[in-house]
C-alpha cells in the first residue's frame, strides 16, 4: 500500500466512484439504533435474535427476510424503519473539509463523478443538496439489485458512466469500499482522516490511501 502520494490512482480515469458517508460527508448515524430496529422487526415476525449474527442493519435484514414467511413485507417494514433513522440524522451531517473542492475539480476536467451508497436515496439526496456537492450519478440501496460489498453496485455505476474498469477509482474510508473496488476491477484509494492507522485497510489494501481528500485534488491537478 502507497500513502506519500507517490503513485497516482487517477491516471488516466474517465470516472471516479465515492462512497458518501466517511467519505465525503461525516453523519450522526446511529449505526447501533438501525441493527436495534432490524432485531426488533425480526423478533415481531418470530425470529430470536440468536438466529441473526451479520455484523450490520443491512446483513441483518437481508438474513432475516431468508428465515421469515413474508419476506417482502418484512424488508418493506425494515427499509421504513431505517429511512427514518437515517432522514432523523441528516441536520447534523457535516461536510468533510475538501470534499466539494474536489468534486469540483473533477467536474472541471470532465471526470464523471459517481456516488455509491448503501444509504437510502432520500437520505443522500438530502445531504448531496444541502453541501450542493457535484456529481453526475448516485446510486443509492435502493437502486441497485445489492449493494456493497457485492461489486455490482460499482459496475452498474460504472456501466452508466460508459466506462471501463481501468478508466474508474473508487473511493471510500472502509475496508469494504476497497474489497469492492477491487473486485470490481477499479484502482482504489482508501480515506484515513486525520487520525485513523493506515492498518485499517490491512486486509484490504487500496492502491493509496490519504488522510486529506487534497491530496487528490493535487493528483488531479497532476493527471
Amino acid at each position: 500500500m502507497r500513502t506519500d502520494g507517490s503513485t497516482n490512482p487517477l491516471l488516466g480515469a474517465r470516472a471516479v466512484l465515492f462512497d458518501l458517508d466517511g467519505t465525503l460527508i461525516a453523519s450522526a448515524l446511529d449505526f447501533p439504533r438501525m441493527r436495534a430496529a432490524v432485531v426488533a422487526l425480526a423478533r415481531e415476525y418470530g425470529l430470536p435474535a440468536a438466529a441473526l449474527t451479520a455484523p450490520d442493519a443491512l446483513g441483518l435484514a437481508h438474513q432475516a427476510a431468508t428465515q421469515t414467511a413474508e419476506p417482502e413485507r418484512f424488508l418493506a417494514a425494515v427499509e421504513e424503519a431505517l429511512v427514518a433513522i437515517e432522514l432523523a440524522a441528516l441536520p447534523t451531517a457535516t461536510l468533510i473539509p475538501g470534499a466539494r473542492e474536489l468534486l469540483q475539480a473533477l467536474a472541471e476536467r470532465g471526470i464523471a463523478v459517481g456516488i455509491v451508497t448503501r444509504n437510502c436515496r432520500q437520505a443522500a439526496t438530502g445531504v448531496l443538496s444541502r453541501f450542493a456537492l457535484p456529481h453526475r450519478l448516485l446510486l443509492a440501496r435502493g437502486d441497485v439489485p445489492a449493494v456493497k460489498p457485492d461489486p455490482i453496485h460499482l459496475q452498474l455505476a460504472r456501466d452508466r458512466l460508459g466506462v471501463a474498469p481501468s478508466e474508474a477509482t473508487m473511493v471510500g474510508d472502509h475496508p469494504m469500499d476497497i474489497a469492492c473496488g477491487r473486485a470490481a476491477g477499479m484502482r482504489t484509494v482508501g480515506y484515513l482522516g486525520a487520525e485513523r492507522s493506515p492498518d485499517v485497510f490491512a486486509a484490504q489494501p487500496p492502491d493509496a490511501t490519504v488522510r486529506h481528500l487534497s491530496e487528490i485534488t493535487a493528483w488531479i491537478c497532476r493527471s
